[in-house]
């Protein structure tokens, strides 16, 4: 087998003879330099943390089985375009056309056309993230202040916020979800915004009452100097699987940075080289200026029009490499933080979790004291008991809430395995391809050159 799946080739070193009285340099460089058995890849599904089986720290999945949940039977088919730059000066932004193209019966209509902002997306994002803890949710492109009217910027931003909406419909859970749809489609979107928003409160990882629990039992002396002061109880991670995929994200978080930090190096050095090449044939056709016979400057001036075709290929080669292997590092960072953020939601039910359980332990003593050493105190002892059972309940529905998310970070981490390998996959293919087809056309340009001007 080949590096990249094919059946391995054996080359053969060929006669010079051959050479010169057979195939010429190019039609030699057009063959095929390997050969990649592409199969269809069948549509990702969600895969339940109970079918996958996860080794080591270091991420690897093995497919006991195949899942057993239903593909998405409703079309759904997304695209963000048309920007346009609404506003002056500090209230200046790009609005996006999202167009939609859906049999859902939640839809109005079988197609919607809505105009967004890049806020709104951010918006979309929060409340998806509050509405399912433990849900790996795709993430919009980062902030930037300074460039946001670039027109590269504009297109690497529309693209990444396409790939966002895309991502979170071809999700089982998430496409549904009422906050999705509305963005897709409401004519209100401000006003229906701020009042999900309001309805999201109510319903988040912590109600008020949790998190004044969280607060009222964490601290010693100086929580009780007004709440100036409050102290998060240390939390120490009970299972082994999240310590290992905890030191297995980070890892990874460092690999894309140093990965993307080297391709970024790799485009400015061929930026620069374009700029030398540029320079370059700026002096070949000073020389072709100087005329001295006609067929000196004929080849020279060709020569310096193949130089200027090889910068346009350089350029076009850095584009094509910041469209694949850039946009998706860049996106799979971005999707590293969601995954952080998920474990910091179950960090926060863990903390509630373990002060609830110290508030169990105290009311279990107190009762336990006041049965041991004050039985007459009938009504006290009651209402010990009444907060007794109260706190109980709270535990438990705590141990529920926890034990859901984690439930729910194994299946999403699972599938984040299964679609990093498809993603970076397709990704190398088409980075080599455009490679290979780069420098198919570099030579070509060069076996023209020569065949034209050189061989007479």
């Amino acid at each position: 087998m080949g590096p990249l799946g094919g059946s391995e080739q054996t080359s053969e070193v060929a006669d010079p003879e051959e050479i010169s009285g057979g195939d010429s340099l190019f039609q030699q460089a057009d063959g095929p330099l390997f050969h990649i058995n592409r199969t269809p890849l069948s549509p990702l599904k969600k895969i339940p943390s109970s079918q996958v089986e996860t080794t080591g720290s270091e991420g690897n999945v093995k497919e006991k089985e195949k899942p057993t949940k239903k593909e998405l039977q409703v079309k759904m088919e997304i695209s963000v375009g048309d920007p346009i730059k609404v506003g002056e000066l500090t209230g200046a932004h790009i609005a996006y056309s999202v167009r939609t193209n859906s049999d859902s019966d939640l839809f109005k209509t079988p197609q919607t056309v809505v105009s967004r902002r890049y806020r709104d997306f951010r918006w979309l994002y929060r409340q998806l993230q509050s509405t399912h803890p433990g849900r790996i949710v795709p993430p919009p492109p980062d902030k930037q202040a300074v460039g946001r009217f670039n027109e590269d910027f504009i297109e690497g931003r529309r693209f990444a916020l396409e790939r966002m909406l895309k991502k979170i419909s071809e999700n089982p859970v998430l496409h549904n979800d009422p906050d999705f749809i509305m963005f897709l489609q409401s004519e209100r979107f401000s006003s229906e915004a701020r009042e999900r928003e309001k309805a999201a409160g109510a319903s988040s990882i912590f109600t008020e009452h949790e998190s004044d629990s969280m607060n009222s039992n964490s601290g010693g002396f100086l929580s009780s100097i007004g709440g100036a002061f409050s102290f998060t109880p240390k939390i120490i991670e009970p299972e082994d699987y999240f310590k290992d995929k905890k030191s297995y994200i980070e890892g990874l978080s460092q690999q894309y940075k140093v990965f993307l930090k080297n391709l970024e190096t790799i485009i400015i050095q061929r930026h620069d080289l374009a700029s030398v090449t540029v320079e370059f044939a700026n002096i070949i056709e000073t020389l072709a200026d100087l005329e001295i016979s006609k067929g000196s400057t004929e080849i020279f001036q060709e020569f310096a029009a193949t130089e200027m075709r090889l910068k346009e290929l350089l350029d076009r080669l850095s584009l094509q490499d910041m469209l694949t292997l850039g946009a998706t590092l860049d996106e799979y960072m971005r999707i590293i933080n969601s995954i952080k953020t998920v474990f910091q939601q179950r960090d926060k039910v863990l903390v509630q979790l373990s002060v609830a359980e110290t508030d169990l332990k105290k009311k279990q003593a107190s009762l336990d004291k006041y049965v041991k050493y004050n039985r007459t105190q009938t009504e006290k002892i009651g209402v010990i008991k009444s907060e007794l059972t109260a706190i109980e309940q709270r535990y438990k529905a705590t141990r529920e809430r926890f034990d859901e998310i984690g439930n729910t970070i194994r299946e999403e981490l699972a599938t984040f395995e299964v679609e990093k390998i498809h993603d970076f996959r397709n990704t190398v293919e088409i980075f080599l391809e455009s490679t290979i087809e780069s420098q198919k056309e570099a030579v070509e340009l060069w076996e023209t050159f020569y065949n034209m001007y050189l061989t007479a």
